[in-house]
Formats: structure tokens, C-alpha cells, sequence
């Protein structure tokens, strides 16, 4: 019944553009250096606060202190601080248009924020500088990953690996292209890389696990994932895709008891809302699966075929007019697909509307025409997207 196409992620870490000596361009000749070495010291050893505090200071002394400026930058990017971060990094590119840091940090933030071809023209400038070079190439791999030019994200992931071998993104990354192409023993082979070099890594684990279940293994993807999710016990991503992973294999009450997780670490987790009522769906827990739509529509939230999902529920409680009343709303919002013009046939039929029934029956028999693979009833794939979550 269930078949979800499960998903690496690809990755662009903003740990690489954490506080690190030399993950930046520094001012050697700045007066300041010694206080920017402290702040780095405090950020390293998590000291936020004082750091910051320092910073500020040496701002306060010379306002177009580039190095502290662009060090207040990342610091904020490393927190997911966004706003603030681009506050710095603006503040130093408008001293320096030509300033590395500033521009990858910029290019970074606009990449977050969906604005691909501003990312580009300032990853392009910190590309041209030594010590931002890696992190420029990252970022120009994810804007051709994301607009789907595989051989030109893969062609800069393979140059990071040419400069560090061990580099986390570009090894993942390079799996996920490799997985997509349908070459699952490479990208096998690059996530188990990924893994050696990055054992504490939650992303590793989770890509690693996306694939096992992918290739059908079962016990590896269920140690993988869970590894995931206890290395990073606030992400839901990872237990969202274990729970898919049950529901798949027909393991219910497992799927429930792990979307309900998911749940508690992502209170609008639509996803494995709808994965929890779809198991519910198949213990035939109407009712339960009937409670955790109705949640998902009081908090103001939509799923795709939502109208379908509460037609079939209906039609399963024997609620036909209540069942007639969401697969006409399907039927009006999804007019190509055959799933809800098949429902409606069946429900006109058990209702006695034989002629209602017959209409919607030639409309099936029409798209199917079209497109012989079209499903009459649902599947997981009507109410997921094709992609796993970020």
C-alpha cells in the first residue's frame, strides 16, 4: 500500500562557517588582533555572551574593524541568528565590497533565504580568496543542486575534495547527487565516507539510513536513523523518516509510536501528523486517525489532498454524505486526478445515484486513458510530497 521514496539531504553546514582560526581571511595588521583572538577563543569554548561583549568593544574603538565585524557575522550565522548576521556582514562589505568573509557570509544568508543568483555573485567574489575558497565552492554547489544541475554541483563538491578530502558537505553531497541519478553504490560509498571522517555527525547517520531504506534494508536503515536522532535529540527529521520507514513495512503501532515523537520535537510537524493518522488509517483506527487530522486543521495547516484523505476517512466511518462533501472538494481542486472521480463513483453507487456514479466512473476511465498509471485509490504519495524534508 505505502511506497515513499525515501531522501537524503543535502547539506550546507553552517558549522563551516563557525568560529575556526582559519575558516576566514583575518586582518594580521589590525591593532585589535589580540581582542579577536580572545572573542575566537570564547567562541570556541561556547562562550557566546562574553565574546560578543568583547566584539561590541572593539567595534565601539573603530567602527570599520572589518575582522570584528565579520567574526560578530558568523557567530550569529552559527546560531541560525540570521538577521543579525547579515547586520555585520553588511556593515563590512559596505567597507570593504571586496572582503571575503563578508561576502561568503552574505552569499550564505541569501542562499537561506532563497535568493539564488545575489548568493552566486558573492560566493564568486569569496572564491577568489584563499581562505574562503572552500566554503564558496559550497555554496555554489547548493545553487546548482538546488536548481536541479547535478554535474555542476558535483563538479564543485569534487573540487572542495581535491583541497580537503575529509570535507564533510561535499562527501554527503556527492552521495545524495550520486543517489538521485539512481547510483546507489556510490552514493553509498560516500555517505560510508562521510560517516568515517564524521562519526558524531547526525547528518551522516540520516543519510545513511535514507538510503538503506531506499535499498530495502531494513535493520541498517532503523540503527542508522535512530543514531540519527539521538545525536541530534531536537531534529525531527530523522525520526519523521523512521516512522515513514515503518509504515511502510506495515509496522504500525511502531509508526505511531515514532511519529508521535517526531511530533514532540516538531509540534507543526505536518508530516508526521498525516504519517501517524496513516497508521492509524491501517490498524483501522478511524477515530484516532479522524482526531490527528481535525489537530492539523485547528492549528490553520493543510497537507496535500487533504479533501481525499477525509473523503476516504468518511467513507470508511460510513459517513457517505460527509464523504461526497470532501471528494467533490477534491474533485474541484484536483480535477486530473483519478482517485477522487473514482471515490465519488463509488460513493454515487452505494448512495443509489447509479447515473452520478457512471459520470464519474468515464471521467476515471478518461484520465486513466491519458495516463495508465494514474492510482484509483490512495497511497502515501498522495498525501507526501516526492521530497523528504530538509
Amino acid at each position: 500500500m505505502f511506497a515513499f521514496p525515501y531522501r537524503a539531504v543535502l547539506v550546507l553546514s553552517l558549522i563551516s562557517i563557525a568560529v575556526r582560526t582559519n575558516g576566514f581571511a583575518q586582518q594580521k595588521q589590525d591593532a585589535s588582533r589580540t581582542a579577536i583572538a580572545q572573542a575566537e577563543e570564547y567562541f570556541s569554548n561556547g562562550n557566546f555572551t562574553s565574546a560578543v561583549y568583547l566584539l561590541d568593544e572593539a567595534i565601539k574603538k573603530n567602527p570599520n574593524n572589518i575582522a570584528a565585524l565579520t567574526l560578530l557575522g558568523r557567530a550569529y550565522l552559527a546560531v541560525k541568528q540570521f538577521q543579525e548576521a547579515e547586520r555585520f556582514f553588511q556593515r563590512a562589505f559596505a567597507i570593504d565590497e571586496k572582503n571575503a568573509d563578508a561576502n561568503l557570509g552574505l552569499g550564505i544568508i541569501l542562499l537561506l533565504d532563497a535568493k539564488p543568483e545575489r548568493a552566486k555573485w558573492h560566493a564568486l567574489v569569496a572564491l577568489n580568496d584563499e581562505s574562503t575558497r572552500v566554503d564558496a565552492l559550497n555554496v555554489l554547489s547548493q545553487i546548482a543542486a538546488n536548481e536541479e544541475k547535478l554535474d555542476e554541483a558535483r563538479q564543485y563538491c569534487e573540487q572542495i575534495l581535491a583541497i580537503d578530502s575529509t570535507h564533510f558537505d561535499a562527501l554527503s553531497n556527492l552521495g545524495v547527487f550520486h543517489q538521485k541519478t539512481g547510483n546507489g553504490a556510490k552514493a553509498l560509498s560516500y555517505f560510508q565516507k562521510a560517516l568515517a571522517f564524521h562519526p558524531d555527525n547526525p547528518s551522516a547517520y540520516h543519510n545513511l539510513g535514507a538510503l538503506y531504506s531506499n535499498m530495502g534494508r531494513l535493520h541498517d536503515a532503523i540503527i542508522a536513523l535512530n543514531k540519527a536522532a539521538r545525536l541530534d535529540s531536537l531534529e525531527a527529521k530523522s525520526v519523521r523518516t523512521l516512522g515513514l520507514l515503518y509504515l511502510q513495512s506495515s509496522l504500525f503501532r511502531e509508526a505511531v509510536a515514532t511519529f508521535q515523537r517526531a511530533i514532540e520535537r516538531e509540534f507543526l510537524d505536518v508530516e508526521s501528523r498525516v504519517g501517524k493518522a496513516l497508521a492509524f488509517w491501517s490498524l483501522q483506527e478511524y477515530d484516532n486517525a479522524l482526531e490527528e487530522i481535525n489537530a492539523i486543521t485547528a492549528m490553520g495547516l493543510r497537507f496535500k489532498r487533504m479533501e481525499l484523505f477525509l473523503a476516504n476517512l468518511y467513507f470508511q466511518k460510513k459517513d457517505y454524505d460527509q464523504a461526497i462533501a470532501f471528494a467533490k472538494e477534491d474533485k474541484k481542486q484536483n480535477p486530473a486526478q483519478a482517485e477522487g472521480h473514482y471515490l465519488l463513483g463509488v460513493l454515487y453507487r452505494r448512495k443509489a445515484q447509479q447515473e452520478k456514479a457512471d459520470f464519474e466512473f468515464e471521467e476515471v476511465a478518461a484520465i486513466t486513458k491519458q495516463n495508465p498509471q494514474a492510482p484509483l485509490t490512495f497511497n502515501v504519495n498522495s498525501y507526501f510530497s516526492s521530497e523528504e524534508k530538509p
